[in-house]
């Protein structure tokens, strides 16, 4: 039986969720997890912190602009998280990055199809930004008054 996270054809371990579970409607059909989506059901670091996974290798991003400019090799997992929502690494376990140009980039509960060559000329475009002395309005998104 395949893994009701991320669907990987080994799947072992029997989960029983908490009363408190609320995210069914990410889950694939069953009752079983392989080992590392079973462990990363109980560990709060998989929910509470930008994150990405090759292998069995987990490390936390603390400057995602500069991992998105410099990602490794694929294929990995990779998470990002604005509002630590609980269940988002579901999604992303369920979208590993196959090619840094184009993927699905899952942020909390949300995901969007990151493109690498947009990704690129926005960050250019901010980064002259930063150069400069703009209102703090305007960085936030707002208008000066």
């Amino acid at each position: 039986m395949s893994c009701i996270f991320c669907g990987s054809p080994d799947a072992t371990e029997k989960i029983v969720f908490k009363d408190t579970f609320t995210a069914y409607q990410f889950l694939q059909a069953g009752n079983l997890a392989c080992g590392r989506c079973a462990s990363m059901l109980g560990d709060a670091k998989y929910r509470r912190n930008c994150w990405f996974m090759k292998g069995t290798e987990w490390r936390k991003i603390d400057d995602v602009l500069g991992f998105l400019a410099n990602m490794p090799e694929p294929p990995f997992v990779l998470y990002l998280t604005l509002q630590k929502r609980k269940h988002g690494w579901i999604l992303a376990v369920q979208n590993p990055v196959l090619s840094v140009n184009r993927f699905v980039l899952v942020v909390d509960e949300s995901k969007i199809f990151f493109d690498r060559q947009r990704f690129t000329e926005h960050l250019t475009f901010l980064e002259s930004l930063w150069l400069r002395k703009v209102p703090k309005g305007v960085m936030s998104g707002g208008y000066p008054s």
